[in-house]
């Protein structure tokens, strides 16, 4: 993992240029995510910050783009995750067990966001947003493919609904990797990020 300074910052629901911390991470390479992602800090003052999570893109025309959650509401993120993952491993088990050859399935986790992607050159944020976990299972005599997405579905302006993005997401093929997401948003590491903004 790096950290390079980079430039954003969240005011009035504009993105103006201050210096803030940014960390690549490593990519997964899940079937519907071929590029890396990063975490920014977003500072509309001292006490309000979030972070802003870049996610591979569906929308080939509006390739930056992902979700925000704020500081405050890190623990409600990181819930959603660990439910997410523990039904992604249930599910995994259950149809190993039953012998199932396919199947799709939409979680019902909550988990309350904002979305952001750029329109021309213009940020454009979705004030309000709940990600879709989608879980995927394939089995044939030779393997076992599940697959763990979090996709943002397609995303509307909140200053203008015609302004829209096909929508951003991220794919898990494994509870560890799923771990290694997570384990990003441990207070231990986004102290360390705040600390370097």
């Amino acid at each position: 993992m790096t950290t390079k300074i980079a430039a954003l910052a969240l005011s009035m629901w504009a993105l103006t240029i201050i210096a803030n911390a940014q960390t690549k991470v490593s990519k997964y390479n899940g079937p519907l995510n071929e590029k890396n992602y990063s975490i920014n800090i977003l500072k509309r003052s001292s006490e309000e910050r979030s972070l802003c999570i870049s996610l591979p893109s569906k929308d080939i025309h509006k390739k930056n783009g992902g979700i925000i959650v704020e500081v405050k509401n890190l623990e409600q993120f990181r819930s959603a995750l660990n439910k997410a993952k523990n039904q992604y491993v249930k599910l995994n088990n259950t149809y190993n067990q039953k012998q199932i050859k396919t199947l799709e399935k939409d979680l019902k986790i909550k988990c309350k966001v904002k979305g952001y992607f750029m329109y021309g050159s213009l940020w454009q944020f979705q004030s309000k947003l709940n990600p879709n976990f989608h879980y995927s299972f394939k089995q044939t005599d030779e393997s076992i493919e599940s697959t763990l997405i979090m996709n943002t579905g397609v995303l509307s302006s909140s200053d203008n609904w015609f302004v829209r993005s096909e929508g951003y997401n991220i794919s898990f093929n494994s509870p560890e990797e799923l771990d290694n997401f997570i384990a990003l948003f441990s207070n231990d590491e986004i102290n360390k990020l705040l600390q370097e903004s």
